[in-house]
């Protein structure tokens, strides 16, 4: 039987291990500052008075709180008034707060992903 040998196929092996590493990292970190952003966009609205009802205390913009993961990013609120008012009730149309902050924040998350990728792999070269 005829046999091939790949010379070099363990030394490939690790660069690419330590590409996908390093990639993991890049998405991870670029997702926690994505949802700080978002965050920090969604205080800034409650605390400017974009959203009406005026807050009155800013118990919710100080609530908002951000949970990242490697793969995963939550920003949002432990008061149940924070969902009253971003999506309404039968009694209290809705005031979005976090939605409009949550899309000021992705319309540019694409290319921070894409330059945080490439930053982290050398831009694709060996």
């Amino acid at each position: 039987m005829t046999g091939y040998r790949v010379i070099g196929a363990d030394r490939l092996a690790r660069r690419l291990s330590r590409l996908a590493r390093a990639a993991d990292t890049a998405i991870a970190q670029e997702l926690a500052a994505a949802g700080a952003r978002t965050a920090a966009a969604a205080r800034t609205h409650l605390e400017s008075g974009a959203v009406k009802p005026v807050s009155r205390t800013g118990a919710l913009a100080r609530s908002v709180e951000v949970d990242a993961t490697a793969r995963e990013v939550r920003v949002g609120t432990p008061l149940a008034y924070g969902a009253h008012l971003e999506y309404g009730t039968r009694a209290m149309p809705a005031y979005p707060w976090l939605g409009p902050a949550f899309r000021l924040v992705s319309a540019s998350l694409r290319s921070c992903l894409r330059s945080a990728l490439k930053n982290a792999v050398g831009g694709g070269r060996p």
